[in-house]
């Protein structure tokens, strides 16, 4: 999408205003209260992939308003030695949550 449009612009700047350490990321794909990013006046401004990103006759180019958003996703805890969940019975094989992100031994 960042080949296509003028997304970059909105996305910089808003990882720019950010206070430390968060990153653009970690806010978008937050566990609880995770942000939407709303980019207004996004150009369209390029083909697809299919046509080699040729660029789009000014009469052609679109612009939309872009929301962002992320997805959390939890993953299990990897120890070491390659095993992927805690050993005392908190996560269930790669299918539960791991409370705790320490190694337990």
């Amino acid at each position: 999408m960042l080949l296509r449009t003028t997304l970059e612009v909105p996305v910089d700047n808003a990882a720019k205003h950010l206070t430390e350490p968060s990153t653009l990321r970690g806010k978008l794909t937050a566990k609880t209260a995770p942000s939407v990013l709303a980019a207004k006046d996004v150009v369209i401004f390029r083909e697809g992939a299919d046509k080699g990103y040729q660029f789009l006759p000014q009469a052609e180019q679109a612009c939309c308003t872009v929301l962002v958003t992320g997805r959390f996703a939890e993953r299990p805890l990897m120890a070491p030695n390659g095993e992927r969940f805690a050993k005392d019975g908190r996560c269930n094989g790669l299918r539960g949550p791991v409370a705790d992100h320490r190694l337990v031994r």
